[in-house]
C-alpha cells in the first residue's frame, strides 16, 4: 500500500491522476475544507496565481503546493516527488521574470498523447488542440488568475487578453486536468471519428455508445489499462516518466 501511494505521489502528471483517481477523488479535494480555508480549493490556487506579480520564488512554491493539493497532493506527500517541484518552481520564475519558457498548446497535447501511446491506451484517450482549447475556456470561468494570463515581465493588467502560450504551472496544471477528464468525463471520452459527444444520435449504435460511455465503461477500461502499466513500475521508473513528461512540454530541467 505504501508503494502504491508513494507511485501515486511522484508520477503527477503521467500517473496520478489516472491511478489514484479511485483513492482520491478529485471532486472530494475540491470540497474539502478546514476551519481556516472554507472556499473550493479551486479559489486558493487562483489565488496563488493571482499572487504571482513578478519572479517571486516563494509565491511561486506558494502556487506549486496549491495545484498539488487540489488533486489531493499535500506537501508530506510532495516529499516523494524528487526534483519535480523545484523544477517546476524554477520554470515558472524564468518565464515570469523573462517572458520565455512559456508551454504552447500543442506541447500538452503532444505529452498528453505521448502518456497514451505509451500506456497502450485506446483511441478515445488521446486528445486534441480542440479538446484542449475547450477545457481551457471552460476553467478561465473557475480559474481567471491562473488561466490565460501571462508572464508577470510583459503582461498589461489593464489591457487584458488570452494567453495562448500557457505559464510552466500552468501547462501542468492543465495536462494533469485534461488527463482527469479523459478519465472521469464522457464528453472528453470519444475518439475524433466517433464525434461530438452531444452531438443528436440518429442510430441505436450512437445511442448505445454513449450510455455505455455515460455508464463509466471507458472509465473503468481506462483504469485499468493505467493499473497494468504500472504495476511493476519502481519509484526510479516513476520519477524518469513524470522527468519525460515535462521534457515534452518543454520545462527545461
Amino acid at each position: 500500500m505504501r508503494k502504491t501511494k508513494v507511485v501515486l505521489s511522484v508520477c503527477f502528471v503521467a500517473i496520478l491522476t489516472a491511478v489514484a483517481w479511485p483513492l482520491v477523488r478529485q471532486d472530494e479535494a475540491r470540497a474539502r475544507v478546514t476551519p481556516d480555508r472554507q472556499e473550493p480549493s479551486s479559489y486558493y490556487v487562483d489565488r496563488a496565481a493571482r499572487n504571482i506579480t513578478t519572479g517571486d520564488e516563494s509565491a511561486i512554491r506558494s502556487l506549486v503546493s496549491e495545484v498539488f493539493a487540489e488533486k489531493g497532493i499535500g506537501d508530506t506527500v510532495l516529499q516523494t516527488a524528487g526534483s519535480i517541484p523545484d523544477r517546476l518552481v524554477a520554470a515558472e520564475a524564468r518565464y515570469q521574470k523573462t517572458g520565455a519558457g512559456g508551454v504552447s498548446e500543442e506541447n500538452v497535447v503532444e505529452a498528453v498523447n505521448q502518456l497514451a501511446r505509451q500506456f497502450n491506451a485506446p483511441p478515445y484517450a488521446y486528445t486534441n488542440l480542440g479538446e484542449l482549447r475547450k477545457l481551457r475556456l471552460r476553467m478561465l470561468i473557475t480559474y481567471p488568475g491562473f488561466t490565460g494570463r501571462g508572464s508577470a515581465a510583459t503582461r498589461d493588467d489593464l489591457a487584458p487578453h488570452f494567453e495562448r502560450n500557457m505559464s510552466p504551472v500552468e501547462a501542468f496544471h492543465f495536462t494533469a486536468t485534461l488527463i482527469f477528464q479523459k478519465l472521469t468525463n464522457p464528453e472528453f471520452q470519444l475518439a475524433l471519428e466517433e464525434g461530438e459527444p452531444h452531438a443528436n444520435g440518429s442510430n441505436a449504435n450512437t445511442a448505445l455508445l454513449k450510455q455505455r460511455i455515460a455508464d463509466g465503461e471507458r472509465t473503468q477500461e481506462l483504469l485499468g489499462v493505467f493499473a497494468r502499466s504500472t504495476a511493476s513500475m519502481s519509484l526510479r521508473d516513476t520519477l524518469e516518466l513524470s522527468e519525460q513528461t515535462l521534457d515534452r512540454l518543454g520545462i527545461q530541467r
